[in-house]
C-alpha cells in the first residue's frame, strides 16, 4: 500500500512539472543576448515557479492554491529581475502566465 501511494505521488509530481519555452532578450546597453525561461512545479498546497536566465535560477516564487497572483524578484549579474505571475483561464483550461522584467523593462512572457 505504501509503495502504491509513493508511486502515485511520484507520478503526480513528474507529470505536473512544466517548463516554459526559451525566449531571448537583450538588455539595454548590453551586447549579450539572454535566454529567459522558467519552470512550474505544482505542490500539495504551494506551487513553485522558477525563472532562469542563461540556465541560472535568478528568482523563485511560491503560488498558493488560494492565490491567483504572485510577484517575486531576484538578481542576475548587476540587473534587478522581477516576475509577476497569474493564473489565467481559457478554453483549454487554467495556465500560469509570468511577465518577467529586467531593470523594469518587460523582457519575456512565460506560460506554464
Amino acid at each position: 500500500m505504501k509503495q502504491l501511494f509513493f508511486s502515485i505521488f511520484v507520478a503526480f509530481a513528474v507529470i505536473g512539472c512544466s517548463s516554459a519555452p526559451i525566449q531571448t532578450f537583450r538588455p539595454s546597453g548590453n551586447e549579450e543576448l539572454w535566454q529567459i525561461d522558467g519552470s512550474y512545479k505544482p505542490g500539495l498546497v504551494d506551487s513553485e515557479i522558477s525563472i532562469r536566465i542563461n540556465g541560472m535560477v535568478v528568482a523563485v516564487g511560491k503560488l498558493s492554491d488560494f492565490q491567483n497572483t504572485v510577484e517575486f524578484s531576484g538578481d542576475y549579474k548587476t540587473h534587478k529581475i522581477n516576475a509577476s505571475c497569474s493564473r489565467v483561464s481559457d478554453w483549454s483550461g487554467s495556465k500560469i502566465q509570468c511577465i518577467v522584467f529586467v531593470d523594469n523593462e518587460r523582457a519575456a512572457t512565460l506560460q506554464f
